[in-house]
């Protein structure tokens, strides 16, 4: 059994199910912020739940929880599910009755046989909130966990505590642009070019960036590229390889970039094409979680580009990826001089074909 901080025992599951209790490391009571003209905070941690799996794996497809307080649903922009800083899911719906949904019939998450897994609610406020309002978000009841083939057990509702609205004049900003593209490139397995470039600008704070999802678009695929780096001003992060979902992922936490207030740097994603002849791509900022930026003077997350509801950043025209070609030159060490009268089988010259982008068959 488990038990949770306020003594309740939960009844450690059988078979398939899954246990649900409230972590005794949950957020404590605590203030957000919201900014009196725009932006608000991001990723505001508000409940941190621990999932627990009987004699077989659990896997998790659906959950409701519920918002309350002095508040309404306008003050919270996003919901989202996170184990650790691995983003699981993000907010289907928020209904008039203050239900918010996440659901995904491949699994939002599964915990493994006889084990535990901690899920953390988090959320992106509205911008320009007002201050003293106060809200929770919680699990009513064992009915709002969907579990493929099984049920979940706990001591409901399970709740978070409650956190207050605080208002400010000066939190810091995050935004950026798209700047530049290439309109083709030559595929290459030695050539590095880059392929994307991104205008980004801290404002009012010190920002610190500590996380950039991208996702390729096109007919292009993941295998086409390869030694993908990330550039902010002289700093170079990776490489890394361009995952099967076709995103590309830059964690910034251990060694984060810092803009001092006011300062302005290029972004460029770049790396090599090495395959996608006669195809295209372009490079996306998905979600508003794709980015991850911190206010390093209120010490919290903030939404790029202060936007409630997020737009995608992206190219304004897709890259072409340029089809093979075959180059022929006459070699240095073609033959030179006279040829004797009557010879056989004389070599009279010699080429060098040279194919790029992909394999060239010569038939005639």
């Amino acid at each position: 059994t488990g038990t949770t901080p306020t003594g309740t025992t939960t009844p450690t599951p059988v078979g398939g199910g899954v246990s649900v209790m409230l972590a005794t490391d949950t957020p404590a009571a605590a203030s957000v912020i919201t900014d009196t003209a725009d932006g608000a905070q991001a990723l505001a941690p508000f409940t941190k739940l621990v999932f627990t799996a009987g004699t077989t794996a659990a896997k998790v497809t659906g959950i409701k929880l519920v918002r309350s307080g002095v508040s309404t649903n306008s003050d919270i922009s996003n919901v989202y599910l996170y184990e650790g800083n691995t983003r699981l899911a993000e907010m289907i719906s928020i209904t008039s009755d203050n239900v918010i949904t996440f659901s995904n019939s491949a699994g939002l998450f599964t915990v493994p046989a006889g084990s535990s897994k901690t899920i953390t609610v988090k959320a992106d406020l509205a911008n320009a909130g007002s201050a003293g309002k106060t809200m929770r978000l919680g699990v009513n009841a064992a009915a709002d966990i969907t579990v493929e083939g099984a049920t979940a057990a706990g001591t409901f509702p399970i709740n978070g505590n409650y956190m207050t609205w605080a208002s400010i004049t000066d939190l810091g900003e995050y935004t950026f642009s798209s700047s530049t593209y290439p309109s083709a490139v030559d595929p290459s397995a030695t050539a590095e070019r880059e392929l994307w470039r991104l205008s980004s600008t801290a404002q009012n704070q010190k920002v610190q960036l500590q996380y950039m999802k991208f996702t390729m678009i096109g007919t292009a695929s993941n295998v086409d590229f390869s030694n993908l780096k990330l550039t902010i001003g002289s700093t170079v992060y990776g490489p890394v390889e361009m995952a099967a979902d076709k995103t590309v992922t830059f964690d910034l936490s251990a060694t984060p970039f810092v803009y001092e207030a006011g300062q302005t740097k290029n972004i460029a994603l770049s790396g090599k094409v090495i395959g996608g002849a006669s195809r295209n791509f372009y490079f996306t900022l998905q979600n508003a979680s794709d980015v991850v930026a911190y206010d390093l003077g209120y010490n919290v997350y903030l939404k790029p580009n202060k936007l409630d509801t997020y737009t995608v950043i992206k190219a304004a025209a897709a890259t072409n990826i340029n089809s093979g070609s075959l180059t022929i030159s006459k070699a240095s060490d073609t033959p030179l001089g006279s040829l004797p009268l009557g010879a056989t089988n004389v070599e009279l010259a010699r080429f060098n074909f040279v194919a790029a982008g992909e394999a060239v068959k010569v038939s005639s």
